[in-house]
């Protein structure tokens, strides 16, 4: 359209990884980002950090206000960050870094804690076949991404 325009620039292999990387942990608001899309919500981000003459956006000043009150959250959310450096921001399976998520390596539904040992990094394919080993296909199939084999 006529409001589009085309950016071209030379960047090093490891400002692309890094887009893919972003890419992969929006995967899951936003499994067909494009890099368009990517660079808005970036530039978002940092106008809202970086622009001193806006006022901090409501969400996060609320946040920031219900901070102390929510000592709970932030122990599971530190936990939950622990996980995510002890593992590397990579899948502990095939090492990708796409739509990763917590998994508990025994499962809630069996006893299992949040805690950081039970828990690790796992890609959403690499979580999915890990929950049908321990519960079945038949079980699982109205959570997974795929329909049951026939």
């Amino acid at each position: 359209s006529e409001s589009d325009i085309e950016i071209k620039f030379t960047a090093k292999k490891e400002l692309l990884d890094k887009i893919q990387k972003l890419k992969g942990i929006r995967a899951h608001k936003n499994p067909n980002l494009t890099i368009a899309e990517l660079m808005d919500e970036l530039c978002d981000l940092a106008l809202e950090k970086w622009d001193k003459s806006k006022s901090p956006a409501p969400a996060r000043a609320a946040r920031q206000q219900n901070q102390n009150s929510k000592t709970l959250n932030i122990s599971k959310a530190q936990v939950r960050r622990e996980v995510w450096l002890r593992d590397k921001g990579k899948c502990q399976i095939c090492g990708s870094h796409y739509a990763l998520e917590i998994d508990h390596r025994h499962p809630k539904a069996w006893g299992g804690q949040n805690s950081k040992e039970n828990l690790r990094l796992l890609c959403r394919s690499c979580n999915q076949r890990a929950t049908i080993e321990a519960f079945g296909i038949t079980k699982m199939a109205m959570y997974i991404d795929s329909p049951l084999p026939s």
